[in-house]
């Protein structure tokens, strides 16, 4: 096994938890949502699980570079482009078909002005996240001729990972006011979080992310729902401490009489946090099926990290090569806890820089990876 830590991503699970969606969302088309490479998950492949296997036919990106990934992958879907457009773009947005998101008065004109393919743009409305949008005034302002050439209508909801906030019904309550100004559009306003507010945020297309991989962003789900990436990463060394030593820079944590601590090769050169120091943990597997946790001591370098493996028994350490930081015990969303964040920051975070990714099945990562 190399000395990088490697992410394995369980694609089957990213089909399994997308179909979920679909049952849960049954009168509306369920899309993907595969920006930020699919949250470190890797987009071209995880669109095209979900083209080949799941029919997934409507993609959203960033950017229009990552839309150019998603076309090889997914030759008739519709790809939409959440940044919008710029005249820098002009070729990829021809070349790939590509629908932009526009979001401020510039970028309309800039598309009307180069127009480089003859697909409907869509349209991003405030409705009170204060981010990108059109306002209802600028809204108002666009001639009807215009307001009905947007293919798709959008919004985004600021409270919707609290569903009992009332500002989720007043987005709602703007949103649907607006939408008698774009005859003959779709529309959509929940993501992952939405999805679990009810039909009547729904509308025509949903967009399914953080869900697809792995966040809890719909409770009643949550059992079901399956963990998409595992992060494995190698021990290096294993050492017995007394109480005159020391763990890490700046000396920040003293060891006990009789301590044994592992070295594990993952670091914030990798995408772990800094702060994932005192409260995280790592766990060491037993068996294919079980685990022990493994507190992180010291602070988090650049490439390694220390945990305290005192409580675990010798017999497991000694046939213990690697230590997990994703897995069935530990979600993005724990991580995310214990570094005061969230799974969304933890996943892309982790899925990208100098890791090695490999697609494997989950159930599978313990012995293969």
């Amino acid at each position: 096994m190399s000395v990088r830590p490697i992410v394995g991503i369980d694609l089957d699970a990213v089909v399994h938890n997308y179909g979920l969606l679909c049952q849960a969302c049954p009168e509306t088309t369920v899309a993907a949502v595969v920006k930020d490479n699919a949250y470190g998950c890797g987009a071209a492949s995880v669109a095209r699980a979900l083209y080949t296997q799941a029919g997934c036919r409507v993609f959203f990106v960033a950017y229009g570079i990552e839309g150019v990934a998603i076309r090889a992958v997914a030759p008739d879907a519709d790809i939409y482009v959440l940044q919008g457009f710029g005249e820098e773009e002009t070729d990829i947005f021809a070349k790939a078909h590509l629908i932009p998101v526009l979001a401020t008065p510039e970028q309309l004109k800039t598309w009307q002005h180069l127009k480089p393919n003859d697909l409907k743009p869509a349209i991003q409305i405030e409705t009170g996240l204060n981010r990108l949008g059109f306002t209802q005034e600028q809204v108002m302002s666009l001639d009807e001729e215009t307001r009905s050439g947007f293919s798709l209508v959008l919004s985004h909801l600021a409270c919707a990972d609290e569903p009992n906030s009332p500002f989720n019904q007043s987005q709602l309550d703007r949103f649907n006011a607006m939408k008698s100004l774009f005859p003959g559009a779709k529309f959509s306003l929940a993501a992952s979080d939405g999805c679990a507010l009810g039909q009547a945020y729904h509308f025509d297309i949903v967009r399914g992310g953080a869900f697809l991989y792995g966040i809890h962003t719909f409770p009643a789900l949550k059992k079901r729902q399956k963990s998409v990436m595992t992060v494995i990463a190698r021990i290096l060394l294993q050492r017995k401490l007394t109480q005159a030593d020391y763990v890490g820079y700046g000396a920040d944590f003293h060891a006990y009489d009789g301590m044994r601590i592992a070295v594990v090769s993952i670091g914030y050169g990798d995408g772990l946090f800094r702060c994932f120091s005192p409260k995280g943990r790592v766990w060491i597997p037993t068996d294919e099926k079980n685990w022990l946790p493994a507190p992180v001591v010291g602070r988090v370098s650049m490439d390694n990290i220390v945990v305290d493996v005192t409580h675990i028994p010798e017999s497991v350490m000694k046939k213990a090569h690697s230590a997990f930081l994703l897995c069935d015990a530990q979600g993005p969303d724990d991580i995310g806890a214990a570094c005061n964040t969230i799974g969304y920051e933890v996943l892309t975070a982790l899925g990208h820089n100098r890791r090695s990714r490999r697609y494997v099945r989950l159930q599978d990562s313990w012995s293969v990876l």
